[in-house]
């Protein structure tokens, strides 16, 4: 009784420490199990009849380990329970059973009732004959572990074995993680490449001095910096999926989880059918409390029976954009993309002045930007780049404004990064929500401050981007935006982007007279209830 009380005593106190020193929570749940195993084993010297519960503990996890991991993982762990055997003061006789039941049930485990004949044999082997009661004992105790052995799923004990060294389906496990792991590298490494293929366009043919140099200097070194975005294997996620499945012929599982969103890559043994996939995403959406779907299906492409299964936002992104040149060319330029599974980039860029110079700047901005984001860069970390980009191209004046909103499809997030911006616009109705602009355009100042501020959009709301071309006519007005709040509060709430676009568009030029003195852009969006036929975002 008083080893019991001492084994749980030291069982609470382990896993207490290791909970708040391990950084996974499904390696503290493993080790607190094995903790709790030998908390059970020291303490549990209880009798059934005569045969003692301790030993056919003992005797479960040896064969289980036989099952599980075959002779290599068996000959570890019969040394050691052998060992512990001998802590404990049992008899010598039973140390040399153990290390027999190891070895043998480590060569017949495959054989079909192998773990009897090995138990048999083994205490024939350490207690020779004639049998007498306490080789009897012995032999039933090894039949009942092999018993609870043989009853334990087949999926308990795979599962088991992904977390042991020495097996396959560990080795499966850290392979499938190496090999995500390079993807993931090399995905990184690509989108940095790109990063670097814009910035030898931006600045293709431009003359250096000193000064453009060292800004040069300062784009490389802010570039050497560390991505934002983090990566983890969501080992967690990962062993309750496999619970979950309980499907023996999975063969490869990986969870990633970036950004909020999580990524799930398998393989299974055999080709599977559509269903199956579902099927998984299913398990996912019921075990994470959110959408998932299957994004990649291998079998359909390569014939071998993989998948990716991700997150399905709540809602899709209907944007549409509506413009007028000055000029032949126009400055202003935009870019609508995708930054994970449930955040897309809406990005206006107005080049300065109008024709092919401001159409240059803006169009290298907002490519950089895209570039940058998408490989993971912070916005504040891609605006200094860009800016210290644009006072290298040249010695004349190059600079652009840069208007760009992050929307989150599953919450309805907006943030924005206003730099030399127009004012942008939310529409509730007839409540209209004005976002601001508070810094000068990038290509500047050497220093840019980046100030983020964020709003909700709800569904059936509009979100109105735009140049400061359409608030030209009123250069002596104060309050510009006011003219267009106006005309938002009289607007049909049920109007689509579109055509909201075109009006906005046509009542500033009409309010010009006619006249268009500055490039113009509009930038419509609404959130909409996600179609499975249709993509993160629409555009015209």
């Amino acid at each position: 009784m008083c080893e019991g009380l001492i084994a749980v005593a030291a069982y609470s106190m382990f896993s207490t420490v290791v909970s708040k020193k391990r950084s996974y929570a499904l390696d503290t749940k493993e080790f607190q199990a094995g903790l709790l195993l030998t908390a059970i084993y020291l303490g549990s010297d209880l009798l059934i009849g005569q045969l003692s519960l301790r030993l056919i503990i003992m005797f479960y996890l040896i064969l289980a380990a036989a099952r599980i991991g075959g002779a290599s993982l068996a000959f570890m762990v019969g040394p050691l329970f052998a060992l512990i055997s001998l802590l404990v003061r049992l008899p010598v006789e039973t140390a040399v059973l153990v290390t027999a039941v190891a070895v043998i049930s480590g060569f017949l485990a495959k054989v079909p009732f192998g773990l009897y004949l090995a138990g048999i044999s083994a205490s024939l082997l350490a207690f020779g004959v004639p049998i007498v009661s306490e080789t009897v004992e012995h032999i039933l105790m090894l039949l009942i572990a092999s018993t609870a052995v043989y009853l334990t799923p087949d999926q308990h004990l795979r599962q088991l074995g992904r977390f042991i060294p020495g097996t396959s389906h560990h080795a499966n496990r850290q392979a499938s993680h190496a090999v995500r792991a390079q993807q993931i590298l090399e995905e990184r490494v690509d989108q940095f490449s790109e990063v670097f293929y814009e910035l030898a366009k931006v600045l293709e043919g431009s003359r250096f001095i000193s000064q453009q140099l060292h800004s040069i200097a300062l784009v490389v070194a802010q570039l050497g910096t560390e991505l934002s975005t983090q990566v983890e294997f969501a080992e967690a996620v990962e062993d309750k999926l496999w619970q979950d499945l309980d499907s023996s012929e999975l063969d490869e599982l990986t969870v990633l989880h970036s950004n909020g969103t999580y990524s799930v890559v398998g393989r299974r043994l055999s080709r599977c059918g559509e269903n199956w996939c579902n099927q998984v995403a299913q398990a996912c959406s019921n075990l994470l409390g959110q959408s998932f779907t299957v994004a990649k299906r291998d079998c359909v492409t390569t014939g071998k029976c993989g998948f990716d299964i991700s997150n399905q936002a709540r809602y899709v992104v209907d944007v549409k954009t509506a413009k007028i040149a000055q000029g032949r060319v126009s400055g202003d330029n935009n870019a609508i993309f995708n930054l994970s599974t449930n955040r897309v980039g809406l990005l206006i860029s107005d080049g300065m002045g109008t024709g092919e110079r401001a159409a240059s700047d803006s169009l290298a901005t907002i490519k950089l930007l895209e570039k940058m984001l998408q490989a993971g860069y912070d916005p504040d970390l891609a605006v200094k780049v860009i800016n210290q980009t644009l006072l290298a191209r040249s010695t004349s004046d190059s600079f652009a404004t840069i208007d760009f909103v992050v929307t989150d499809l599953e919450s309805g997030q907006l943030e924005f990064v206003k730099i030399g911006a127009a004012p942008s616009f939310i529409k509730r109705g007839r409540n209209i929500e004005v976002i601001q602009n508070h810094a000068l355009p990038i290509g500047i100042l050497n220093h840019v401050e980046v100030e983020p501020e964020r709003r909700l959009l709800y569904e059936g709301e509009y979100l109105i981007m735009i140049t400061d071309g359409v608030l030209e006519f009123q250069r002596d007005v104060v309050n510009k935006e006011q003219w267009l709040c106006n005309i938002l509060r009289r607007v049909d709430d049920n109007i689509g982007c579109q055509e909201l676009a075109n009006l906005l568009l046509l009542q500033s030029i009409e309010a010009a007279d006619g006249a268009i003195s500055d490039d113009m852009m509009v930038l419509v969006a609404k959130l909409v209830r996600r179609d499975p036929e249709i993509h993160p975002y629409q555009r015209s």
